[in-house]
C-alpha cells in the first residue's frame, strides 16, 4: 500500500483463549505495530483476562499492546500504554504509565482536540477516517497520526498522509480470517 503501519484494534467483544489464536494468525500474516484493546465492558476481571490472553502474544510478535482509556490497568499489568478517548486525561494517564510508555488519544473529527493531545505530549493522534483532515494534520504537525473508522483495502489509500491504519471489522471479520485481513492491506 504505502509506508503506513497497520495497527489492530480488537472487537468490543470476545472470548480472550479464542481470540489469541486469531490475534497471532494476524500478527503472524505480516506487520503489525500495535494491537488495542478496546472492550465495551468495564467488567475490569473480563479486562485482565484479555490482558492476560493477548498481551504476550502481541508482545512477543514485537507489537505494542495499548488498552483503551486504561492507564492504570495498562501500568500495572505490563502494557506498552494506553490510547486515550479524551486528550483531557492525558496528564494523569502519562503519569500512572511513566515516561517510557506509549499515551496516544482519539480525537474523532475535533482539530482542537487533536491539538490538544499534541501541545500536551500524545505519541500519536487518532482521527475518524477522513481524508481531508488527515491531510491537514500530516501537512502540519510531526507527530504520528492514525486513521481509523470503517477501514478498507479498497478505502485505505485515501488515507495515505496517515503514518497507522487502524483496522478492525476489515482484519476481524474477513470471511477468509484475520491472516487475509491483515495480507490485503499489505
Amino acid at each position: 500500500m504505502s509506508d503506513q503501519r497497520l495497527y489492530l484494534v480488537t472487537p468490543p467483544a470476545f472470548e480472550p483463549a479464542a481470540f489469541a489464536s486469531l490475534l497471532a494468525e494476524a500478527l503472524e500474516a505480516g506487520p503489525v505495530e500495535c494491537v488495542e484493546l478496546r472492550l465495551a465492558s468495564g467488567d475490569e476481571a473480563g479486562w485482565r483476562t484479555a490482558i492476560e490472553a493477548l498481551r504476550p502474544v502481541a508482545q512477543d510478535r514485537n507489537a505494542a499492546f495499548l488498552l483503551t482509556d486504561r492507564a492504570a490497568l495498562a501500568a500495572e499489568t505490563g502494557c506498552d500504554g494506553v490510547a486515550l478517548l479524551s486528550p483531557q486525561s492525558y496528564a494523569e494517564a502519562r503519569r500512572l504509565v511513566g515516561p517510557q510508555a506509549i499515551v496516544g488519544a482519539w480525537a474523532g473529527t475535533s482539530r482542537h482536540d487533536a491539538m490538544t493531545a499534541g501541545e500536551r505530549g500524545a505519541d500519536f493522534v487518532g482521527f475518524a477516517a477522513d481524508a481531508e483532515l488527515i491531510d491537514w494534520w500530516a501537512d502540519l504537525f510531526e507527530i504520528p497520526c492514525v486513521a481509523y473508522g470503517g477501514i478498507t483495502p479498497e478505502t485505505g489509500p485515501a488515507f495515505g498522509k496517515a503514518d497507522f491504519l487502524a483496522l478492525d471489522d476489515a482484519v476481524w471479520g474477513n470471511s477468509a480470517g484475520p491472516a487475509e485481513g491483515v495480507r490485503a492491506f499489505l
